[in-house]
């Protein structure tokens, strides 16, 4: 049985041919679910993060803490979605790359810290499952 009859399947936009756990400097983009702006406001032109855009903030400068491999660019949160540059530079073990690259790990701290707001504003997540590629 064909679930869904492929009605709400959408096509992959990563490169059939490149392993994403390869060392490289990669541009990301994590969306807030439905679009929802948790994070914080723009005002004035300036960013205000709210304590749920802090903990996306922190929660990013964190990621080298728990991968010593990734290297962390630019960064920047906006009212409902991040954007960032990391870098992987993995070391070789007799040719081989470990495929962890640290985004999944983002995306699961943020997950679990879903719980930590509680204020009624973040129930299921704050992460959008269809933009987030771990």
């Amino acid at each position: 049985m064909n679930l869904f009859n492929n009605q709400y399947r959408t096509e992959s936009t990563r490169m059939q041919n490149w392993d994403y756990s390869w060392n490289g400097s990669y541009f990301i983009t994590i969306c807030t679910k439905d679009r929802q702006c948790y994070f914080g406001d723009v005002k004035n032109g300036e960013m205000q993060l709210n304590d749920i855009g802090e903990f996306a903030d922190q929660y990013w400068a964190e990621i080298p803490n728990h991968f010593p491999f990734v290297y962390l660019d630019k960064f920047v949160v906006m009212p409902n979605h991040i954007h960032g540059i990391i870098v992987i530079d993995k070391p070789y073990h007799d040719g081989m790359i470990h495929d962890d690259n640290g985004i999944g790990g983002y995306d699961n701290i943020t997950r679990i810290d879903d719980g930590v707001v509680d204020d009624g504003v973040v129930d299921d997540g704050v992460v959008d499952d269809g933009v987030v590629d771990d």
